[in-house]
């Protein structure tokens, strides 16, 4: 496969859709709820309730009609991964493969020797490098910065790894943790800096934010490090941060939950006195189910369907305060809470009775008078990063946006006979029963027909047609389209991509792969660009 260039305005778009992926799939159903049956309430959460902000989907390249074609260049592949500019590919027989960027992780090179035997890989949309654990725990790590070449030989008997833009955290076997940052660069700042772990055991898992870490022991108490702003520094909650079953982390603070639903908050939620106060109302609430996290703050919904939130100040011009219906909901009331979505300000509540209540920062959807009147029989919700879709019983899609900076009103978008939902960003795209899509910014795609699956896909949309054929677009350009003659694209089981092109694993396990301008082919792992 030809190397091709990529026009520096369409790299730089896809780097910044990649730190912006949110795709919600949720299909509801009628659902029976008690405020006495908390279990029950919980199981229908994790069943229904929002799915993780990260699509499984990758990007597709724009181009015009393409052919695609395989060949045995990468074959028994397990797993395929992509962090920003590169690829890796996880053989059955524990053997990894990279290109793309050399700098970004595609070149593994300099660490080929100890890639043997691995089990899985660590891989981040919006940053380069990939982590790759062995059979026999240890952790290899390339294109990460300096600190992992520095660290090598404590990376043994590692079970788990997790990160956060540029904040890094291995768990061992026994519970210990190393953790540092990828500007830490000499023995020192590893050792005794800001970023680097206390020494402890029996560590479950680890939360990262934006500048601090907190770690959950298995005997439920918790222990915190790094910038005590973004909640580094818990010592003065010891006494509470007990019988710990899950931690929550927003940007610049965490929420953990008790085993009984007690709430307990800390960072920048406790600046400023509004803040303060919120937080002190914490008590109040003792069966959260979980937390949903925004870049002001948190929401918590709660066994009996009361929600609460609270968080950093915001400028009451610019805000739709929580409503107080939603925390004084009687006990069998269909005012009930089912569902909460979020995007970076605000957020959308779906009541049992299939009303919609948002609030929450104005540009980003809080505000939800415009459309009040036709949130009614709703069955699920989905998160923008400046609005909401919600989508009706009787199949008619109702999205919402933000006010603009510059006043203007709430844009608003009703769509009929829909069957799915994608979002992505600003945007989202609505698959009719017709098998039509229309998106959510430039209205009906004309040329797209038989449509039976819609994919959020990096900078813009991709659908299945039935046929097996695929075809997508990226805001206002036209459609492309890959027959399926050449490829029989309805056994794709993994798609990635970054800001240079798109990989496919097919069932067989054989890799394929487009660039930003459409050129098809096999991965070819010789090629590090």
């Amino acid at each position: 496969m030809n190397k091709n260039s990529v026009s520096w305005a369409g790299a730089a778009l896809a780097f910044f859709a990649l730190t912006h992926v949110i795709t919600n799939s949720i299909n509801k159903q009628d659902i029976g709820l008690s405020p006495e049956q908390s279990t029950q309430m919980e199981n229908t959460l994790q069943q229904y309730g929002p799915k993780g902000n990260g699509s499984q989907y990758g990007q597709y390249a724009q181009a015009d009609d393409t052919n695609l074609t395989t060949d045995n260049s990468l074959e028994n592949v397990h797993h395929i991964y992509s962090n920003k500019g590169a690829f890796a590919a996880l053989r059955q027989d524990g053997s990894v493969v990279t290109w793309g960027d050399r700098q970004c992780g595609g070149d593994h090179s300099a660490v080929a020797g100890e890639l043997v035997n691995v089990k899985t890989i660590f891989a981040s949309a919006n940053r380069c490098g990939f982590a790759a654990l062995t059979q026999d725990h240890r952790l290899v790590i390339w294109d990460m910065g300096d600190a992992p070449s520095l660290l090598k030989d404590k990376l043994t008997q590692v079970a788990d790894f997790v990160m956060h833009d540029d904040l890094f955290a291995a768990i061992k076997r026994d519970g210990s943790v190393i953790s540092w940052s990828i500007v830490d660069g000499s023995l020192d700042e590893l050792t005794q800096g800001i970023y680097s772990a206390p020494e402890m055991k029996d560590v479950l898992s680890v939360s990262i934010n934006d500048a601090a870490f907190a770690a959950l022991k298995q005997d439920g108490t918790v222990v915190t490090w790094g910038s005590a702003y973004h909640g580094g520094d818990s010592h003065y909650l010891a006494a509470k941060l007990k019988d710990i079953k899950a931690i929550y982390a927003g940007p610049s603070a965490f929420t953990a939950v008790t085993q009984n639903g007690e709430l307990i908050s800390w960072g920048s939620v406790n600046g400023g006195q509004e803040s303060q106060d919120q937080v002190d109302k914490l008590s109040q609430f003792t069966s959260a189910l979980k937390v949903f996290p925004n870049e002001y703050g948190f929401a918590a919904l709660m066994a009996d369907g009361r929600v609460y939130a609270w968080g950093e100040d915001v400028p009451s011009e610019s805000r739709i305060d929580l409503p107080l219906e939603l925390t004084l909901v009687p006990a069998n009331s269909q005012d009930k809470v089912i569902d909460i979505v979020s995007n970076s300000g605000a957020y959308a509540a779906l009541k049992a009775n299939g009303q919609v209540v948002a609030w929450g920062h104005k540009f980003d959807g809080g505000d939800a008078s415009t459309v009040q009147h036709k949130l009614q029989q709703v069955r699920a919700l989905y998160a923008m990063d400046t609005g909401f879709v919600a989508l009706r019983e009787d199949g008619t899609s109702i999205a919402w946006r933000g006010e603009g900076f510059f006043g203007s009103e709430p844009v608003i978008q009703e769509v009929a006979s829909v069957v799915q939902i994608a979002t992505l960003e600003r945007n989202y795209a609505a698959l009719k029963a017709d098998g039509t899509v229309v998106d959510g910014t430039y209205g009906p795609r004309a040329g797209i027909t038989e449509a039976v699956e819609l994919i959020p896909s990096v900078v813009g949309f991709t659908v299945k047609r039935r046929d097996g054929s695929i075809a997508g677009w990226q805001g206002e350009v036209p459609n492309w389209n890959i027959v399926k003659q050449d490829v029989d694209l309805s056994n794709l089981i993994e798609i990635r991509g970054n800001i240079s092109g798109m990989i496919a694993l097919t069932s067989e396990g054989k890799v394929l792969s487009w660039n930003m301008i459409g050129d098809g082919g096999a991965a070819d792992p010789h090629r590090l660009n």
